[in-house]
């Protein structure tokens, strides 16, 4: 059987259409091979669905607490604030101070450097990670212009090179 395709005398919109926009997309009667076409691409986006699902679900939660300390002293609630919130960004971390699996401990000081007659303010941070028994995983040394912006290196640098290695060790291997 041939595919036949309708001619379209209303236009599709998202909203308010007598027809739905896969309708109008693909133009079809009710043929054998239409059907086989819709109930294909339904099992599809099923099967993509309960795929990202089924990756979600089996990340393990790997509990972190933030520590900051400051100089000047003023800069520590902001750095605690900035870390927490770029660590809450990644998948699969809790950070909780019950429990944690890594603690994440930063020393921040505020630089200030004179350049051409103008004065500019930058971050800098020595980083020490370390697990639940206060065992030394890494220590880092970050700088950057902005605490947001130190707190985001410092997620991203310890997700690469900690967490996601501690979450690769806690998964079962598949292998026999």
């Amino acid at each position: 059987m041939a595919i036949q395709s309708d001619v379209i005398s209303d236009p599709c919109t998202l909203y308010g259409a007598r027809r739905s926009v896969i309708e109008c997309l693909l133009p079809m009667t009710s043929t054998i091979a239409a059907h086989k076409l819709r109930i294909i691409s339904f099992f599809t986006s099923l099967l993509i669905c309960s795929f990202s699902l089924n990756l979600s679900a089996d990340t393990p939660q790997i509990r972190v607490s933030v520590h900051a300390i400051a100089n000047p002293d003023s800069d520590a609630p902001s750095m605690i604030g900035a870390l927490s919130r770029e660590f809450r960004k990644l998948d699969g971390v809790l950070v909780t101070d019950k429990q944690p699996e890594l603690k994440i401990s930063c020393s921040v000081m505020r630089l200030a450097v004179a350049v051409g007659g103008e004065s500019r303010t930058g971050y800098a941070a020595s980083v020490a990670i370390t697990d639940s028994n206060d065992h030394l995983i890494a220590h880092n040394v970050v700088i950057h212009n902005t605490i947001d912006q130190l707190a985001h290196k410092i997620a991203v640098d310890t997700h690469g090179a900690v967490i996601e290695k501690k979450r690769r060790a806690a998964q079962p291997s598949s292998s026999p």
